[in-house]
């Protein structure tokens, strides 16, 4: 006679090689359970930290949250946006990652601006946008020295047909 397992009833289980049913108590069931999750979560916790590249001394990164009431004058209404910066001073290269809401529309430009908060100032560091919202560029390491040393000092913003002055902006922050 075969056995079957009751749905209702998780202490029973199949030992296949005899053909008879295995009665296990809740708690070592319980037992075998918790260190399965246990091994599931040091296995994934080793291939997090070991997967992790590297920090490089060399290399900074920073971030902007890019708002249209930043702008002067504003941009549109509900514009948003975000970009993060990675300086790295031993290539004198900029990576960047821009993103921006619909309201932005399409962008036709985007850069580093040195300038404080609510001032406009000169652009220190060109973007390929819109084709490349994520790209690398070369800079002057002068330049990339003065955004790491002062990223607050710097902002970031695109650009766009309606709006040539800035659609959106954000100042730099570390992280």
């Amino acid at each position: 006679m075969k056995f079957r397992r009751p749905a209702h009833d998780p202490s029973i289980s199949r030992d296949y090689a005899r053909d008879q049913p295995v009665h296990t108590s809740p708690s070592r069931q319980q037992g075998v359970n918790m260190r399965a999750i246990a091994i599931a979560g040091s296995l994934a916790l080793l291939g997090l930290v070991g997967n992790a590249p590297p920090a490089r001394a060399d290399e900074k990164t920073f971030s902007a949250a890019m708002t249209a009431a930043e702008e002067t004058p504003p941009g549109p209404q509900g514009g948003t946006g975000a970009a993060t910066v990675v300086i790295d001073l031993a290539k004198n290269t900029l990576c960047y990652d821009v993103t921006w809401s619909k309201e932005v529309g399409e962008p036709n430009a985007g850069h580093i601006h040195k300038g404080k908060k609510g001032l406009a100032g000169p652009i220190v560091v060109p973007f390929n946008l819109p084709d490349k919202p994520k790209d690398c560029v070369k800079a002057d390491n002068a330049v990339l020295a003065d955004i790491a040393k002062d990223p607050a000092g710097h902002y970031v913003n695109v650009h766009n047909n309606m709006y040539p002055g800035g659609a959106v902006r954000g100042q730099l922050k570390e992280g």
